[in-house]
């Protein structure tokens, strides 16, 4: 809430009423107009003042004494301020923020203290004043004092030497036993003199330190993270120093672990394609695995249960012809055989056509039929 503007009633108001306040807690009864007066003239000044004082006097006249149970406000306390001419509480009158940060930056026993005794940054002091880092570069500057170095293992030579050279440590392996990333590991190797990108002292610029992981077993995601570079570059290590062998197409699809291990299942795929016929089934079985029908379709041809066109399932009433005979001979119609396997009777009308049976359908099953009279 805005600080009240001077000469408002408001202000006179509480200004007498403050005024009155200030003159009970005076034990000389005699005394208590004096004080009545020097406080109206502290607060509004001797030209207001004037104007208000028997007005307040006369309510020290009607009320000598505080009443029962009355409580001082402790956080209001009015006084006028000379620059902006407001009556300002105790919380307005508080000094900005920015004022007590300046106090600490500008004295010169802190600062030393901060930077040179407890090896703090210029990063650390502004967050602990809330400030600026360059107000805090500035200051330290100026008191001449020299900024806080960290003593961090990774800084100094003897302890990077020892995982370096004697440890024979990748980037990727000191940086999980230091907690750090490897790029901070490389960059302070390479500011030591220790090792960079160039003279071969690193670990994993070696065949040895690949082939050992190769043995182990490891995989390219944990290669990169031990030697602290990206997945791809494994494979250009491991084909630099011999070590990656190149895979057909059919190799990767034939060792890539199924995403739906029950298309693979023995047999099961097999007997699901009798069960429901070839295309329409496609759509049958993905519903029942939860995946798509061209799954369904590339798992077939995986298992060798599609024709060389990939088209059709490899069922009997799609090619064998004796299939057909033996449902000929008891007098099955096509509508009968669809129903059979599952598929409609048009698609058993086109494998007929296909294997040359129609002509032998019409004589033995049609012609044999009864028309309806």
């Amino acid at each position: 809430m805005p600080s009240p503007k001077f000469g408002t009633r408001g202000v006179v108001v509480d200004a007498v009423a403050f005024a009155v306040r200030e003159a009970w807690s005076c034990a000389d009864r005699k005394q208590r107009p004096q004080v009545v007066n020097l406080a109206l003239r502290r607060i509004l000044k001797d030209k207001l003042a004037d104007r208000v004082l028997s007005s307040a006097l006369t309510l020290l006249t009607i009320q000598p004494e505080p009443p029962t149970g009355d409580i001082e406000p402790p956080t209001a306390v009015l006084d006028l301020c000379v620059r902006c001419r407001r009556v300002k509480l105790i919380e307005e009158r508080k000094p900005y923020r920015g004022k007590i940060r300046m106090e600490f930056l500008r004295d010169h026993d802190w600062m030393t203290r901060q930077f040179e005794k407890l090896g703090k940054r210029d990063v650390d002091v502004a967050g602990e004043l809330g400030c600026c880092l360059t107000s805090v570069r500035y200051w330290r500057n100026k008191h001449g004092i020299e900024p806080g170095k960290y003593n961090k293992p990774w800084m100094h030579e003897a302890t990077m030497r020892r995982l370096i050279v004697d440890k024979r440590l990748a980037p990727g392996e000191i940086a999980k036993e230091l907690g750090i990333g490897a790029y901070t590991v490389r960059q302070w190797a390479a500011r030591l003199g220790i090792a960079t990108g160039k003279n071969g002292v690193w670990a994993h610029h070696s065949r040895q330190w690949w082939l050992e992981r190769v043995i182990a077993g490891w995989t390219q995601y944990q290669m990169a993270e031990a030697a602290g570079i990206v997945k791809h570059a494994v494979i250009y290590h491991l084909r630099k120093w011999e070590l990656h062998t190149e895979r057909t197409p059919y190799e990767r699809a034939r060792l890539a672990k199924p995403r739906f291990p029950q298309l693979y299942a023995p047999n099961w795929l097999a007997e699901q394609l009798k069960k429901h016929g070839p295309k329409p089934g496609f759509a049958a079985i993905a519903d029942k695995v939860g995946c798509a029908p061209t799954t369904v379709k590339a798992a077939a041809q995986k298992l060798g249960l599609l024709n060389g066109n990939g088209r059709r399932v490899a069922t009997p009433w799609t090619k064998d012809r004796d299939w057909y005979r033996e449902r000929f001979a008891k007098r099955q119609t096509a509508l009968k055989i669809a129903a059979e396997v599952g598929i409609k009777e048009k698609s058993i009308m086109n494998y007929m056509g296909e294997l040359g049976l129609l002509d032998e359908y019409h004589q033995s099953v049609e012609l044999e039929i009864p028309c309806a009279r």
